[in-house]
């Protein structure tokens, strides 16, 4: 059965508002277990509702609903909507650094979800399910590294 897009549009715009809400702060949090100075794991450059591969900005974040969109309990009119939180980054010469950038950075984006799985109180549970990385070369030879949470994002009808 499909899903009306305006339960994928209002899980995804709810994903959106949660990290721009609460990014920051969890990328400030991260630096200081990690004993990093202020500043070190910047915001993302932009924020983006859909899939972007040739989008050069660095760290940028799309968060997207993904495929296989399903009811979960019709009776009940539970929707689940799949989501992606993808970071992608472009490093420079010592990958090794830029690992350790996105595995703190990977920290921080799945924490704005863990803390808070409702994103304030405006679906069920937004529940992680799956991650992926991958490496790709961008243009002039630059190395970009993609990291993605998937979540799925439950929904009442009464909420939508």
């Amino acid at each position: 059965m499909a899903v009306d897009p305006h339960y994928v549009e209002l899980a995804v715009d709810t994903m959106i508002a949660r990290y721009a809400s609460q990014m920051q702060a969890e990328l400030t949090i991260v630096e200081g277990e990690n004993s990093l100075t202020a500043g070190d794991l910047t915001p993302p450059l932009k924020t983006l509702d859909h899939f972007a591969p040739n989008d050069n900005a660095s760290p940028l974040l799309q968060i997207y609903d993904d495929a296989g969109i399903g009811v979960v309990n019709q009776r009940g009119g539970h929707w689940e909507i799949p989501v992606a939180v993808v970071l992608s980054y472009a490093s420079l010469a010592d990958l090794s650094v830029a690992a350790r950038f996105v595995r703190r950075y990977v920290t921080a984006m799945l924490r704005v979800v863990i803390k808070d799985p409702t994103l304030g109180g405006a679906v069920m549970q937004a529940a992680f399910n799956d991650a992926e990385a991958l490496r790709t070369i961008g243009d002039s030879s630059t190395t970009r590294l993609h990291y993605a949470l998937g979540f799925a994002v439950q929904l009442h009808e009464a909420e939508a």
